[in-house]
């Protein structure tokens, strides 16, 4: 499926998820690339910290309980670990009271829980909606403020069944 919410930030972003046990577990498979010259807003706080910070891509694994299987319908909650990489410009020297800058590479590592529902529209065809709120657990510094900020993904996906 793709993430029709992540085109908006300028990501393509394409997920698989594979259904294990009758339908009461999932595990699922992100990778998206990033074509927008400028952090997104849920990466607000990596673009006010960084100079010039730029989205590369971003990679993903979660595993996801359903209590129920309505076939058409299922809601789910579970974990997703999410991998980010950046670019941005990091000052290396001042002189002559200007900055000299060299472009660096940052990333971020979050686990979050995610939840949302699945719609089957047909055999071969559905739209999962979700949202995934945790805390990064390993990052390129930032700003003192934003330390303990939480990551959040949003989703509004569609796609193929097979």
């Amino acid at each position: 499926s793709i993430n029709a919410l992540a085109l908006a930030n300028g990501d393509v972003t394409l997920m698989y998820d594979r259904d294990l046990f009758n339908s009461k577990m999932s595990i699922s498979f992100l990778g998206g690339y990033n074509f927008n010259a400028h952090m997104g807003g849920l990466n607000m706080f990596i673009a006010d910290s960084k100079d010039k910070a730029k989205k590369k891509y971003d990679a993903g694994f979660g595993i996801n309980f359903m209590p129920r299987n309505t076939k058409r319908v299922q809601y789910f909650v579970g974990l997703l670990g999410k991998y980010m990489s950046y670019d941005y410009d990091e000052v290396v020297s001042i002189s002559n009271n200007q900055k000299i800058y060299q472009r660096s590479n940052g990333y971020q590592l979050a686990i979050m829980i995610s939840n949302g529902w699945i719609f089957r529209v047909s055999p071969n065809f559905n739209f999962k909606v979700f949202g995934a709120f945790g805390a990064p657990i390993n990052s390129t510094e930032l700003r003192p403020e934003y330390r303990g900020v939480p990551k959040v993904y949003l989703g509004y996906c569609f796609g193929y069944r097979f």
